[in-house]
């Protein structure tokens, strides 16, 4: 199998594509060109005014917002499955995303003209282009959440878990998940000095629940981590 038809598969069976009509997600796939993305590029800048839908079908990719101040910090982690773009579809407006990529990506992209093109021959598709935006809301409600948890342990354990993408449950045939970031950018995201962060990074290691790496921590338990997130 080709790298992209590995990539394609990805996206078929993971996230927005998975929940879709079969007959939209393989339009969407058959539509798409790809692009190979470097670690470190920009993929989108937030403010940008163009539209689309863009699918990460291989590699991570790191979300910062305008919304927020100059110093605001990575918010998340986006994982093979992830769409970005969409907004703009629904608001003509500025993105208010920015998109890098964490790791060496390969991403679908389908153009504005294109995807409305597709849209108009099939109008009833475009309840399933809001499945997207509902996506994006429960993410942000997410973090929001999680920086409320006044606990630092707690709060430490699940925001690594939602960076590792297995926030509520874990990803099938996989037990331990990389979480792909720095302490220093783990602290930020989850509104704690670097000094607490460590502490509580050795703490759990030490309890045989993560695995520290550079900059990444490895999730090995994360049905524990969830159950220590999410204990009242």
């Amino acid at each position: 199998m080709s790298d992209i038809a590995a990539a394609a598969a990805t996206l078929k069976k993971t996230g927005w594509l998975s929940q879709v009509p079969t007959e939209l997600a393989e339009t969407v796939l058959a539509n798409c060109k790809w692009r190979r993305i470097k670690a470190g590029q920009a993929i989108q800048h937030a403010g940008d005014h163009r539209s689309g839908i863009y699918g990460v079908g291989r590699g991570t990719i790191a979300y910062s917002t305008a919304l927020g101040s100059a110093d605001t910090p990575t918010m998340h982690i986006g994982h093979p499955g992830a769409w970005f773009g969409y907004i703009g579809m629904f608001t003509g407006a500025g993105l208010p995303v920015g998109v890098t990529a964490r790791s060496d990506v390969m991403i679908a992209g389908l153009g504005k003209i294109q995807l409305e093109q597709l849209l108009a021959e099939h109008p009833e598709w475009w309840r399933q282009m809001g499945l997207l935006a509902v996506d994006y809301g429960n993410t942000a409600i997410n973090v929001a959440a999680d920086l409320m948890i006044r606990d630092t342990r707690r709060r430490c354990a699940a925001s690594l878990l939602r960076i590792a993408n297995c926030r509520f449950e874990s990803l099938e045939d996989a037990e331990q998940v990389d979480a792909p970031l720095s302490q220093d950018e783990l602290a930020a995201l989850s509104n704690m000095s670097r000094t607490t962060i460590s502490t509580i990074l050795r703490d759990l290691e030490n309890d045989g629940l993560i695995k520290l790496g550079y900059r990444s921590v490895t999730v090995i338990h994360p049905g524990r981590l969830r159950a220590l997130a999410d204990d009242d």
